[in-house]
């Protein structure tokens, strides 16, 4: 029997088992139910007599007060007589101050102090209707003795009376189970412990007979089509082993046919690839949002404009700041990568030259270098006019600059432009040399990949998640341009940027940056009298936004849909300038201002928000007729520049 591999100590019968928990249930059901009617009758009965005392208060209190205030003891004797008769009252005791008391009971009787939980005490002072002052007392005990008693009784009745009917039951069920049930289950069991290769050739000497059309018996006859099935089964695999031999060779045409499958599944997986980037580069564009107004009130309480915070409160906004930058940077960094990968970078050409980008990098980085206390330098021997992406190659410098300063704790860093003759890589090369911690031979194979850096030690210590290097090359190779690197460990890096001949491409951006302007954005009140309409979905933008420009003194309207800015500009309101954001519902940013322009014919500035940073947007916003252009996260001086250059 299949019994034999089940451990003797685990052997349980189901029947035992099903008695066990019958009897388990059914007694704790009896105790809770019993308990919980003996409460309910002790409670009444307790109830009863407090009742009556109340009642003896009120029917004899005044009576005996009365004879107190008579001197008539036969009167007090036959009263506390009556009331000693009464059910449970074990004790009356009626006293006058100037008489001997009546008592009815034991008085030395110790049990009515030391067992206060078996006596209902009654103590009623007595007064006479001409006087306010007490004449006397009564006393009356009753005792909780017999309700106690008549409950234990019913107790015993009750329990042996479950537990003789709870046995009962637990026995019929313990035979019903095993004529119904546990005959199946060992008949069932006996069948399956004969299975073999012979018995499936003949299951029908083996087939179980079905009793009485339960429950049990659906599964005996399930049990019976299996062994038909596999005895089936078993006549049906006899047949096919032949079969399989035929089937070799053709085994041949399976591989091919799977190895093609398999192509088909490479050429999947490398889609789902493009598409996890365009997921990661539409969540990295999503994330914008919500940083635009950690920054910018980072940044608000970090300026502190109402000097209202502690030193320590606003050196914590300031880490706050810091922070959102730097996340920002993390996100624009996943958001390039990812169009890169994706396929969706954009390449747009500026007309520039090499030496005003270079010496915007060293105005920018100086600050750095000499507040680690290393040397900056900066050496051009040509202006190097070139037409290239200039944010994709600033973006690219920046990065290798900021490393270069991040990994140099003493001596210098240097940045050198020179011009190139013969020299198939390109027409110009830019040098980046560090005196910093170097970088080993085998780790320079890989300080281009994704999220690698040249010591597991570097991030713990210095930070970075490991894109950055990574991007500038994928971006070089965008541009043209090629990257070398010669490094000693200990004793420095070079990094030279081999700039190639320019493409012609034509493009415009926005021009925002004039000497002019610069001035007057650092002005306190920059802003004074102009007033400005803000229009954007999200809340915390507009709160950001209008705490930041009324800081600078300009009159903000704010309005969450372009349905409400259009109701406001029929009703008559006009503004120097408007912020609209691209993404709302019911309108849009496009379809608002189109309607500005169709049915008002508005002619103020109309500057557009939006996390969609790519060019063709800008391109976009332009062929609109939009007067200006902010990314989010909104610089907030850029975004002055702008606001003074409409205005």
């Amino acid at each position: 029997m299949i019994q034999r591999f089940i451990p003797v100590q685990f052997r349980q019968s189901i029947s035992k088992k099903l008695i066990f928990l019958i009897l388990l249930f059914s007694s704790l059901i009896t105790l809770l139910m019993t308990g919980f009617q003996l409460w309910l009758e002790f409670k009444t009965d307790v109830g009863e007599i407090e009742t009556r005392l109340q009642d003896i208060d009120k029917s004899f209190s005044q009576t005996i007060a009365q004879q107190i205030w008579n001197l008539d003891r036969e009167q007090m004797q036959i009263a506390a007589n009556g009331l000693f008769q009464l059910p449970y009252v074990d004790y009356v005791r009626i006293a006058g101050s100037d008489m001997e008391p009546v008592v009815f009971g034991d008085e030395s009787n110790k049990d009515y102090i030391e067992n206060p939980n078996h006596h209902i005490k009654l103590v009623k002072d007595l007064y006479h209707d001409s006087l306010d002052s007490r004449i006397g007392q009564l006393i009356i005990c009753t005792s909780l003795e017999p309700v106690i008693t008549k409950l234990k009784n019913k107790v015993l009745i009750t329990l042996a009376t479950q537990g003789v009917k709870t046995f009962l039951v637990s026995l019929f069920m313990f035979i019903a189970f095993n004529l119904l049930v546990v005959r199946h289950l060992v008949s069932l069991a006996g069948i399956a412990d004969q299975m073999g290769p012979q018995t499936l050739i003949r299951t029908g000497d083996i087939a179980l007979k079905p009793y009485s059309g339960d429950e049990i018996d659906v599964v005996v006859s399930s049990f019976n089509l299996m062994l038909e099935r596999l005895r089936q089964n078993y006549d049906e695999l006899k047949k096919n082993e032949n079969t399989l031999k035929r089937h070799k060779e053709k085994l041949e045409e399976t591989v091919e046919r799977r190895t093609h499958q398999l192509q088909e599944a490479k050429v999947a997986a490398e889609q789902a690839n493009e598409a996890k980037s365009m997921f990661l580069a539409s969540m990295s564009h999503e994330l914008r949002t919500p940083l635009n107004s950690i920054i910018l009130l980072s940044n608000l309480l970090a300026k502190n404009p109402k000097d209202n915070l502690t030193d320590d409160q606003v050196k914590q906004a300031s880490v706050i700041h810091r922070a959102g930058q730097e996340l920002l940077s993390l996100v624009t960094d996943i958001l390039d990568l990812s169009k890169i990968e994706a396929g969706k970078m954009q390449i747009e050409h500026d007309d520039f030259k090499l030496k005003e980008l270079l010496e915007h990098i060293r105005d920018l980085y100086a600050p750095l270098a000499e507040q680690k206390g290393i040397s900056f330098a900066l050496t051009i021997d040509h202006d190097c006019p070139i037409r290239t992406d200039r944010d994709k190659l600033s973006q690219i410098l920046k990065n290798i600059v900021s490393n270069a300063i991040k990994f140099t704790n003493t001596g210098s860093v240097s940045i050198s432009l020179k011009s190139i003759k013969n020299n198939n890589l390109g027409e110009y090369c830019i040098s980046i040399d560090d005196t910093g911690i170097g970088i080993n031979n085998d780790a320079l194979k890989s300080i281009f990949d994704r999220f690698q850096q040249a010591d597991h030690k570097i991030s713990s210590e210095f930070g970075g998640t490991g894109l950055g290097l990574a991007i500038c090359q994928k971006l070089a190779e965008l541009l043209g341009i090629t990257i070398s690197v010669e490094s000693k460990l200990g004793a420095g890096s070079t990094f030279k940027l081999y700039i190639p001949s320019p493409w012609q491409a034509e493009h415009r951006v926005f021009n925002t940056a004039t000497s002019v302007l610069d001035e007057m954005i650092d002005h306190p009140h920059a802003l004074n009298n102009l007033s400005i309409a803000i229009v954007d979905d999200d809340e915390r933008n507009l709160f950001s936004l209008q705490s930041l420009l009324e800081l600078d003194g300009a009159k903000i309207d704010c309005f969450e849909s372009g349905t409400a800015l259009l109701e406001a500009i029929a009703s008559g309101a006009r503004w120097n300038v408007i912020l609209i954001d691209l993404m709302m519902p019911q309108l849009d940013g496009y379809e608002t201002f189109e309607k500005m322009k169709r049915d008002y014919d508005y002619k103020s500035p109309v500057i557009l928000l939006t996390a969609a940073t790519e060019m063709q947007e800008r391109k976009r916003s332009e062929a609109a007729g939009f007067s200006g252009f902010i990314p989010k996260p909104v610089d907030f001086q850029l975004l002055k520049r702008e606001i003074l250059r409409l205005s």
